[in-house]
């Protein structure tokens, strides 16, 4: 399991990040964290987000991996893949399997077993509905870990259910073509932007400012965002 202790200017930066957002977006209680293509770095950001909103939050932070098409959450923390969100029982109050995390106050679900079961699948038969509800009505704090927004659908299907996303960048990785097709997505459903992280930096903002042509550019939001740096 990552920890956020041993990460150092890693974890101070993310403790500020979190800090960041409950102090400008204080409505904001159901986070997706989302990136373009893939690859930039999601899962670890969202996991890290997740133990800092726990400390920040007094605790009872749910983080669910719902990139269910190449899901590693379970592997972040060393726990079975299985009783995750896609074997969710469908009844009136679905079931679902909330696993502790190893971090305190931080609780999780996994994207569940490998049954060819879909988001869309849930979000179809009203299950998805009901379970974001129940969750977000039984956790302060949640966060969904999504699929790459530009290639797959399932992000969208996760829109009613959050309050905002923030987005992740791979620094000198992720294209600006890329970003901006995300922007547009996200505007298109109306979802807001709370901030993006800059992932896998060589340099900190804490060390030295970047300067201008360092810089990775990234579109003006239509909503008020946070501009966020992480390396690693």
């Amino acid at each position: 399991m990552i920890l956020l202790d041993e990460l150092g200017d890693v974890a101070d930066e993310v403790r500020r990040l979190c800090s960041d957002l409950r102090t400008r977006h204080p409505a904001a209680r159901r986070v997706m964290l989302v990136s373009a293509v893939g690859g930039e770095g999601t899962t670890t950001v969202a996991s890290l987000f997740g133990m800092a909103a726990a400390e920040t939050a007094g605790g009872n932070v749910l983080l669910i991996d719902a990139n269910i098409r190449s899901p590693s959450v379970h592997r972040r923390f060393g726990i079975p893949l299985e009783l995750g969100l896609r074997d969710c029982e469908a009844s009136a109050k679905p079931l679902i399997h909330i696993r502790a995390s190893g971090w305190h106050g931080l609780s999780l679900v996994t994207a569940g077993s490998d049954n060819r079961r879909s988001l869309h699948a849930l979000q179809r038969s009203g299950q998805l509905d009901t379970l974001a509800a129940q969750l977000a009505t039984d956790f302060q704090f949640v966060l969904w870990d999504a699929p790459p927004f530009n290639v797959y659908p399932d992000a969208g299907f996760l829109a009613p259910f959050v309050d905002g996303v923030v987005i992740v960048i791979e620094s000198d990785r992720t294209r600006i073509e890329e970003v901006a097709e995300l922007r547009r997505r996200l505007d298109y459903l109306d979802i807001a932007v709370l901030g993006a992280v800059l992932n896998r930096s060589r340099r900190y903002f804490g060390a030295r400012r970047r300067s201008r042509s360092e810089r990775l550019p990234v579109p003006r939001p239509k909503h008020n965002s946070l501009p966020w740096l992480l390396g690693g």
